[in-house]
């Protein structure tokens, strides 16, 4: 279960990188 948890955080962290980016990506614009 412990290596469950840390797969989902690092998803949910890869994740929230990528939304990051286009947001960053949209205000350059």
């Amino acid at each position: 279960t412990q290596q469950q948890q840390q797969q989902q955080q690092q998803q949910q962290q890869q994740q929230q990188q990528q939304q990051q980016q286009q947001q960053q990506q949209q205000q350059q614009k």
